[in-house]
């Protein structure tokens, strides 16, 4: 079970980074 969750973090985490990654590159779409 702490395995499982530790993946979920895992998980989360890089959805979350892709996240930020993807506003910012939209953020600099918007600028130019």
């Amino acid at each position: 079970m702490i395995l499982f969750r530790r993946l979920e973090t895992d998980i989360k985490k890089k959805q979350g980074s892709e996240r930020t990654f993807m506003s910012r590159i939209s953020e600099r779409e918007r600028e130019n």
